[in-house]
């Protein structure tokens, strides 16, 4: 009998294993079974080897060269111009994307030339704005504009971006295509602030939107992380914590108490890491936890003696509730869970509903 690990959390969510068995029980078949029981889809776990080192470092290329590395030179082909080209690229990194996915069956390179092919709507819609006079004095006068300054005329390319990147997603469900959507997500949520605030173009302005937007990005990166098998929400989770964590750090404090707000902040996000299981959340969140206590090392504690030697403790002591608890993971994790509500376990990526699997398998 064919036996998936989605078979076995649906018996969880049914009662008739207890909460976190599935998971335990999953691990011990595998090291009987292999991999005969799930074989698992080529696009759905990327091995990191060269092959794909080298697919990805290609990638990187192109979109660096058409991105980040635009040259001003590029102005001369006039609005028309770049929008042809641009199109033309695309055009081929869709034939060719078409062919490796369908044709040949293979979903990585595939993937990636779909994506890429995402990634030039940006210079195609830019192309049409400046051939229709659009940019005429209304804001930056080059593309290469779009990777450093923060201006509202950037809203309608990120829009058609999205836009497109949403209905490739309907045909292509590689989860790569997600880094030009978050992407473009973290630009809109600085290049929105002069639209929203058109007579309060502050700094404190910008940092409130940048929160407030990347905050907005981890519930839907957490959404999509809820309804999808692959890994779509990682870049939404990057880029969304990337807005949220610079907005906040670089806001004003005002005060002790802010400073402290600050801290507890940072410790939710370790916490909804382990949670989610998102290591980006614990990198950025320890990130901000370090800072508050370099702070109060250097501000508050500047001339204790003690202070070195206390924090030293504090240290050990997590490095041994680390091994307290690598002991004791499953006991734990299950007590954690049972304190929840229903509604918020079954919210949790690991418990994917049996609606998900049916309207995962019909696509």
């Amino acid at each position: 009998m064919l036996i998936t690990k989605a078979d076995l959390l649906k018996a969880e969510q049914a009662g008739i294993l207890q909460l976190s068995q599935a998971e335990m029980l999953w691990k011990f078949l595998s090291g009987l079974c292999g991999s005969k029981t799930d074989p698992p889809a080529e696009n759905e776990s990327i091995r990191f080897d060269f092959v794909n080192f080298l697919y990805f470092f290609g990638a990187l290329l192109v979109m660096s060269a058409m991105g980040w590395f635009m040259t001003l030179g590029w102005e001369i082909f006039g609005g028309i111009g770049i929008s042809i080209i641009a199109t033309g690229y695309a055009a081929i990194f869709v034939i060719a994307g078409k062919y490796m996915w369908y044709e040949k069956n293979t979903r990585t390179p595939g993937g990636i030339l779909f994506a890429l092919a995402v990634w030039m709507t940006p210079l195609i819609v830019y192309g049409v704005q400046k051939a229709l006079g659009m940019w005429n004095g209304a804001g930056p006068s080059s593309f290469q504009s779009y990777h450093v300054l923060i201006n509202a005329n950037w809203l309608i390319m990120e829009f058609a971006t999205l836009i497109v990147a949403g209905f490739v997603l309907k045909k292509i469900r590689f989860p790569f295509i997600m880094f030009t959507v978050a992407f473009t997500l973290w630009y809109m949520s600085m290049d929105i602030a002069p639209f929203l605030m058109q007579n309060d173009l502050s700094w404190e302005a910008k940092q409130n939107i940048s929160v407030a937007f990347g905050f907005l990005m981890l519930i839907v990166g957490a959404i999509i992380d809820r309804r999808t098998k692959e890994d779509f929400a990682f870049w939404v989770y990057l880029f969304g914590t990337l807005a949220f964590w610079f907005g906040l750090t670089t806001m004003s404090s005002n005060g002790e108490f802010g400073k402290f707000l600050y801290f507890l902040i940072n410790l939710a996000m370790m916490f909804f890491a382990l949670l989610l299981d998102r290591r980006v959340l614990m990198v950025f969140g320890s990130m901000g936890t370090m800072g508050y206590i370099g702070y109060l090392s250097h501000r508050i504690f500047g001339d204790s003696i003690l202070f070195p030697f206390v924090l030293s403790g504090i240290g050990i002591c997590f490095i041994v509730s680390g091994v307290l608890f690598s002991r004791n993971k499953e006991k734990l994790e299950l007590t954690l869970l049972n304190l929840l509500p229903e509604t918020v376990r079954k919210a949790l990526p690991r418990f994917r509903s049996e609606g998900t699997e049916m309207n995962e398998n019909s696509r």
